[in-house]
């Protein structure tokens, strides 16, 4: 099978194969460069136009285009972002020698004779031969170092060909096929497609494993910087490729995920062990079958491994692996059970554990995994749900200023109250001395004394927090499994459930079984005495800075409420001074001489009784 579609031109088959588009639309940009009137001039597209710019280069006189793919549109080896390829300039020219068959077969040859893996491509430049080594699966930039060696390595191996070492950086340019060679005339075309490519690990070993014994039968001096390249070699099958890692989780990610559900915490979870081989630079010896057997129960969780797509999407997760001869998954069989369980979780079957309905994936605790890995508290700050307790706790406390501060006081408050009590303090002593209410010291003496019952639970940690909004992971939390195998795989096993009748904290209290808080610290003597007197006077300046704030806060509140009610009296005598304006103007003038008709003798008008008989009354009199 040919590396090169036949059905395509030998510009835009080579493009396809060097520069694919990326599938996470991450940004790839290859460069062309042309001399035009004996000027150099290139310029930098990106991978998703390049068939239409393949197509317009063919049969151009001395085009060249770049071998990797960058992150932006200045060549450079440093942005280098993918090589899909090794390759070595042949300048046959220079010993006098045609770019013909008898070349061609001398230099595969020269590769079967020293043990030396065959190009996969061998391209006719016009005078030499570029000789292409294809990798199966691009490299990412985390792997340059080791790609630098193999580059000097084989520019070594074929010294006697003419190779030019200047051909030898990522940002190189060489002539694409079927463009022209203006210095001799002829056509840059594709001479030999074995259809053979390589594992980048493997191509490694091998050229470091003869790199040194090729020198040395030469006759020529192994130098310091050889050895070392040869190392960096040989040990390319212990380094991960972290960039094949991070560009498989960007075009994985699900699409349309909803958040605070199962399928993005195990999302999230698979980032975490990402990003935590990222922040160690890489996958040890001794943790990776650790690490690939949790990334894939996680994908299996969030959708993205199916049973239909299983070993596809494993081998590229193993991509980023270190590829040495001792680890090989998808051979030996470790993952087969993990297959099992997707199929049955896309089954709709279940797994029941503690009263729980869980999928057959393997589900593990936030414990079992930090201690499985060993994350230390730095590492968990850099994490997403991959973190314990206090990492949570102090991430609430960032979260509300003063938190911990107002915790810290309850604990020492609380600690204050049981020595009081010890001294034989009544309840609303103490509750007046420490500043809190009768039933909060109530509380807290009765716990106090659960404790210090034979067989009652340990002693919960000073950063015991009862309070704050739950995280939405911690329901999924209750309802992890524990451990159902011997390795461990599925978890620790969980606690015994301190709550199974999923009682309220004031029942809890009520039946005496509310969770351990810390008591006083183990103090004797005098060292206590003075604890409690250094803590009370605290309490007691605390208490009088309080109530000096509510006396400030009292006279405030009391000056705004004269300040409103004289408001409303004011208004109030404006209505009514605009009433009795209203009135003098609507009324007619008073006559005290002359009494109405319709009225009894002696009868006196009212202020606002009306002056003008009624309708039926009879005219006055005129005699």
């Amino acid at each position: 099978m040919l590396l090169l579609d036949p059905s395509l031109p030998p510009a835009l088959a080579e493009a396809r194969l060097l520069h694919p588009r990326a599938p996470d639309n991450s940004p790839g940009y290859f460069t062309v460069a042309r001399v035009s009137e004996g000027k150099w001039r290139e310029k930098s597209y990106s991978v998703d136009v390049a068939e239409p710019v393949m197509r317009a280069l063919g049969g151009s006189c001395d085009t060249y285009v770049s071998q990797a793919t960058f992150i932006s549109r200045r060549r450079a080896s440093s942005l280098a972002h993918t090589l899909r390829c090794a390759f070595v300039d042949l300048d046959l020219y220079n010993l006098d020698l045609i770019a013909d068959g008898a070349s061609i077969e001398a230099v595969m040859e020269h590769a079967r004779r020293h043990g030396v893996p065959e190009p996969s491509l061998i391209v006719s430049s016009g005078r030499g031969l570029y000789a292409k080594w294809i990798f199966d699966q691009p490299i990412t930039s985390t792997l340059m170092p080791q790609w630098n060696a193999l580059q000097a390595s084989l520019i070594s191996l074929y010294t006697q060909f003419g190779c030019d070492p200047k051909v030898r950086d990522a940002a190189r340019v060489l002539r694409p096929a079927s463009s022209i060679n203006s210095k001799s005339g002829g056509e840059v075309k594709v001479v030999l497609d074995t259809g053979r490519t390589w594992a980048f690990a493997d191509l490694c070993e091998q050229v470091g494993t003869i790199s040194i014994a090729a020198a040395v039968a030469t006759g020529a001096k192994v130098t310091r910087s050889a050895r070392e390249r040869q190392n960096k070699l040989l040990g390319a099958c212990d380094v991960s490729d972290l960039g094949q890692l991070v560009n498989y989780s960007a075009r994985r990610e699900p699409v349309m995920m909803r958040q605070m559900t199962a399928q993005s915490l195990n999302w999230a979870r698979f980032l975490d062990l990402r990003d935590l081989a990222m922040a160690r630079g890489g996958f040890a010896r001794g943790s990776r079958d650790s690490f690939l057997f949790w990334m894939v129960c996680f994908l299996g969780h969030s959708g993205v491994i199916t049973p239909a797509n299983f070993w596809h999407e494993v081998g590229q997760v193993v991509q980023a692996f270190p590829l040495a001869q001792d680890f090989q998954p998808i051979t030996d069989g470790s993952l087969s059970t993990i297959k099992r369980r997707i199929e049955a979780a896309h089954a709709g079957k279940f797994v029941y554990h503690q009263g729980a309905r869980l999928s057959p994936i393997y589900t593990p605790t936030n414990d079992h995994l930090l201690n499985l890995f060993q994350v230390t508290p730095d590492e968990e700050q850099r994490l997403r749900t991959l973190i314990s307790g206090a990492e949570r706790l102090r991430r609430a406390d960032l979260k509300v200023p003063g938190r911990a501060e107002r915790r810290t006081q309850r604990v020492e408050s609380r600690a204050a109250a049981i020595a009081l009590a010890g001294e034989g303090a009544k309840i609303d002593e103490i509750a007046a001395t420490v500043g809190r209410s009768t039933a909060t010291v109530y509380r807290w003496l009765a716990a106090a004394k659960q404790e210090a019952t034979p067989g009652a639970a340990a002693e919960a940690p000073a950063n015991f927090e009862r309070r704050g909004r739950r995280s939405p992971y911690a329901v999924h939390q209750q309802h992890l499994p524990g451990r159902r195998s011997a390795d461990g795989r599925e978890g620790s096993a969980s606690p015994p459930k301190t709550n199974p009748e999923q009682l309220t904290e004031r029942e809890l209290r009520r039946r005496g079984a509310a969770p351990p808080q810390p008591s006083a610290p183990a103090l004797a003597g005098q060292q206590l005495a003075a604890w409690v007197e250094h803590r009370l006077e605290q309490i007691r300046e605390s208490a009088a800075v309080g109530s000096a704030r509510r006396e400030a806060n009292q006279r405030l509140e009391r000056a705004a409420a004269a300040a409103e009610s004289a408001q409303v009296q004011l208004r109030m005598q404006v209505r009514l001074m605009r009433i009795i304006e209203h009135l003098r103007h609507e009324l007619p003038p008073r006559n005290r001489g002359v009494e109405p008709a319709h009225l009894k003798p002696g009868v006196r008008l009212g202020r606002l009784s009306s002056l003008a008989p009624p309708a039926s009354a009879p005219p006055p009199s005129t005699s």
